[in-house]
């Protein structure tokens, strides 16, 4: 292999899984290394990795720093910091690529060098009945992608709509000093930091569109994944409401233009509309006249405050 492309898969407790996932990247001539960081598993997981290093050359193996169980957003941004590759890709350990992952969007990295990343389509297979009627509660299509055409800077006000759908990470290939530049994922997110990080990207740097028709990868579901097994209607609102908290804390921040903070002051706004653990009318009204407040207190102050850059992730070891 001689490609310019880390894969950066996170394991935790996927022993089934893991080594269709390494496999699957392996299987892609671009990719030039498989960064594996194990976060604790109990399953035996650690020994399958293992097994995958002894095996595969181009196959390494981290472990959670400190306490297991840290999240993926801690062991992807050891995969990140660990890899001296130009463009990083992530895969979760328990889903796969399809043939010709990198086919479309690493001539894109190459030939622009202003563009950070690529986005493409991942689709889900479902591992029995029961995953699959969880999956259509939710969704309205086993294609996860960005779905319309979009003009350039309008990403981030599709990405804050969800009918305008959404990008799975195993569906993006991007260029690693953008990542690092930014800090990485926020390790205080115990979920939702890939949208954190995206919508971070697209408000800041260029991500374009690759053929989306056709998914490149696959996101197979079932009722033990993180997501699935995430919480209850009423915790999930709270959690939604606490990431677009803080991204529009953020974007104020950074001073990003006023559509960037508009659209996300309006996501905030909508969240807030629903409420955050509580079904009651006068609860829901009470989240949104606070939502309301801190965004005319902070778009007050946004012209006052000199914009604040993130602190980058260390260089690659």
């Amino acid at each position: 292999m001689s490609g310019p492309i880390a894969v950066i898969i996170p394991v935790y407790n996927a022993a089934a899984f893991v080594g269709s996932a390494v496999a699957s990247a392996l299987a892609q001539h671009e990719t030039a290394e498989v960064v594996l960081v194990d976060d604790g598993s109990t399953d035996g997981s650690l020994e399958v990795c293992q097994a995958l290093v002894a095996t595969h050359p181009t196959v390494r193996l981290l472990q959670s720093d400190g306490s297991a169980g840290r999240g993926p957003a801690a062991a992807r941004n050891r995969g990140i910091v660990a890899t001296v590759q130009p463009f990083v890709a992530f895969l979760d350990a328990d889903d796969r690529y399809l043939p010709g992952r990198f086919a479309d969007a690493l001539p894109i990295l190459l030939e622009d060098p202003g563009v950070a990343g690529v986005h493409q389509a991942t689709v889900a297979e479902f591992v029995d009945p029961a995953a699959e009627r969880a999956w259509f509660d939710r969704n309205r299509s086993r294609l996860i992608a960005v779905r319309g055409t979009l003009a350039p800077g309008e990403l981030v006000t599709a990405l804050l709509r969800p009918e305008h759908g959404t990008v799975h990470l195993n569906a993006l290939l991007l260029r690693r000093a953008a990542v690092t530049a930014l800090g990485g994922f926020d390790e205080r997110l115990p979920i939702g930091e890939d949208t954190d990080l995206l919508l971070r990207l697209a408000a800041t740097s260029t991500l374009v569109a690759g053929p989306r028709s056709e998914p490149v990868a696959v996101r197979r579901v079932h009722l033990g994944s993180l997501t699935m097994a995430a919480p209850d209607a009423a915790r999930r609102r709270g959690v939604q409401l606490g990431l677009q908290r803080r991204l529009f804390h953020w974007a104020c921040s950074r001073g990003l233009d006023r559509a960037s903070l508009k659209a996300m002051a309006a996501a905030y706004l909508r969240q807030a509309r629903r409420g955050a653990g509580a079904t009651g009318k006068l609860a829901r009204l009470s989240w949104f006249a606070l939502a309301l407040l801190d965004v005319a207190r902070r778009a007050g102050a946004v012209a006052l405050a000199p914009a604040r850059r993130e602190t980058p992730l260390p260089p690659s070891a």
